[in-house]
């Protein structure tokens, strides 16, 4: 299995005949749960084909941990209301990972997984050798709802780095991160917060802000003292 630390970018590419929530519609968004990690995508108004095209990032623990994925339906004045669940694994992947498939031409399909009972999986989820980098495409049929599918793209990312011990810091190249936080074993190992999501306002105990938008949330962990940028 490829070492920690690593990442695993989840591009949400769209929402296929999602439930109707509202009459005039839902407003439909994305939230992913792993080892107490949130991080969601923007609300599309107004549809039930939703088109996000939004990366994902999440820190990964053990590819053992299957990944929960649920859609709400984006209310201002009540609770927002469940369009359904489904999770999905990344075991495959990381098996491939481990392959020498630098020879490999662009766009080489190295492995299918498919569907079964015990899976989300709508349909054959292709495992491709795109441009230097392992990219899987994955269609999750969603659970304890009427009708919807989620189009993902799935894409590991290894960080160069070596964790010292539990909740002390990690080495890592400073051009792809900009700080690590020190969490206990209890809630999970490290968390590395990229360049990308620049701090714009004061971090308060569990939210990360990019620019004004939210975009991911550590839950059950202390604070670490993170400066600003």
């Amino acid at each position: 299995m490829s070492p920690l630390p690593g990442f695993l970018t989840v591009r949400v590419l769209r929402g296929i005949n999602l439930v109707s929530r509202d009459a005039t519609g839902s407003d439909p968004y994305v939230v992913l749960h792993l080892d107490g990690q949130k991080v969601k995508t923007n609300v599309i108004k107004k549809t039930v084909n939703p088109v996000w095209d939004e990366d994902l990032t999440l820190a990964v623990r053990s590819a053992a941990t299957p990944i929960k994925l649920e859609v709400f339906d984006k209310d201002t004045f009540s609770k927002d209301d469940k369009m359904g669940d489904a999770e999905f694994d990344i075991e495959a992947l990381m098996q491939m990972i481990q392959m020498d498939l630098e020879d490999i031409h662009s766009g080489t399909v190295v492995r299918t997984v498919r569907p079964s009972k015990h899976c989300c999986l709508a349909d054959e989820s292709p495992i491709i050798w795109e441009n230097g980098h392992l990219v899987q495409d994955v269609m999750l049929k969603l659970r304890n709802v009427e009708t919807g599918v989620l189009h993902l793209q799935l894409k590991w990312v290894n960080i160069p780095g070596t964790v010292i011990s539990v909740a002390e810091q990690v080495n890592f190249s400073p051009s792809i991160f900009t700080t690590v936080l020190d969490l206990s074993v209890d809630s999970f190992l490290v968390c590395f917060i990229p360049k990308s999501w620049a701090v714009e306002s004061e971090l308060d105990e569990h939210h990360y802000y990019t620019d004004t938008e939210y975009v991911c949330e550590v839950e059950n962990v202390p604070t670490a003292g993170i400066p600003r940028r």
